[in-house]
C-alpha cells in the first residue's frame, strides 16, 4: 500500500510530505480541483481563491480585484462575480465534492472520504502498564509519530497526544482512534485512518 494513496478526486500531490501542522489532506484535495479551473490568489490582494478549513469541510473563497464579497450593485463586476461563483460551483459538483453551503462569495464543500484507509497507524504499549502510553507509527512515512497518554481524573477521561517532537496536539475527549486520527490530522495524512495494534495481526 502507498502512503498516501486516494481515488481520482481525492488524490494527493505528489509534491506532499507529512510535518507537524501541515495542510489537512482535504484543503489540498480540494485546491487541485480549484486549480484546474483557475489559479488560487497568491496574496490577500490578488484575483483568484483561497481555500480553508471550514467545520467539517473546505471553504472556497472568491477574490476579485482585491474584493472578498459580492458587489452590492448591479453591473458587470456583479454580473463577472456571479460567473465565478457558478463555475466554481459546477465544476466542483463536476469532481465530486458535495456543495454543503452557497454564500454570497464562500463556497463550502465536503471532500468525499475513500472506502479504504489511505494511512495506516501503528500503536504500540510502551513504559509501565500504569502509566497507560501508547506510540504511534505511520506506515510509510519514516521519522513521524508521537506518543499517545491517557489521562483519567475525577471528572473526564481522556487523550493526550504529542507528535515526534514532543509538541501538544490537540485531540479533546476521543477514543483511542480519535486521539490517532488527530495525530495524523496535525500531519496532514489523508483519511481515512487505520489503527492496528501491534499485538494484532499486522498487515501491509
Amino acid at each position: 500500500m502507498t502512503p498516501h494513496t486516494a481515488d481520482s478526486r481525492t488524490a494527493q500531490a505528489p509534491q506532499f510530505s507529512p510535518a507537524p501542522g501541515a495542510k489537512s489532506w482535504t484543503v489540498r484535495a480540494v485546491e487541485a480541483v480549484m486549480a484546474e479551473l483557475s489559479p488560487a490568489a497568491a496574496d490577500d490582494a490578488a484575483e483568484g481563491w483561497h481555500a480553508v478549513p471550514w467545520d467539517r469541510g473546505v471553504a472556497i473563497q472568491r477574490i476579485m480585484g482585491t474584493h472578498y464579497a459580492r458587489p452590492p450593485r448591479a453591473g458587470r463586476a456583479r454580473d463577472e462575480w456571479d460567473r465565478l461563483i457558478r463555475g466554481d460551483r459546477e465544476h466542483l459538483a463536476a469532481r465530486g465534492l458535495e456543495v454543503i453551503l452557497a454564500g454570497s462569495s464562500q463556497t463550502v464543500v465536503r471532500v468525499p472520504v475513500p472506502t479504504e484507509p489511505q494511512t495506516v497507524a501503528r500503536v504500540r504499549r510502551v513504559g509501565r502498564p500504569e502509566e497507560f502510553r501508547r506510540s504511534v507509527a505511520f506506515t510509510g512515512w519514516p521519522g513521524i509519530g508521537g506518543s499517545l497518554r491517557f489521562e483519567a481524573g475525577h471528572a473526564t477521561a481522556r487523550y493526550e497526544a504529542a507528535d515526534h517532537e514532543g509538541r501538544a496536539v490537540w485531540v479533546g475527549n476521543a477514543d483511542m482512534a480519535g486521539a490517532v486520527e488527530s495525530l495524523a490530522d496535525h500531519y496532514g495524512l489523508p483519511f481515512p485512518v487505520r489503527v492496528v495494534e501491534e499485538s494484532a495481526a499486522q498487515v501491509d
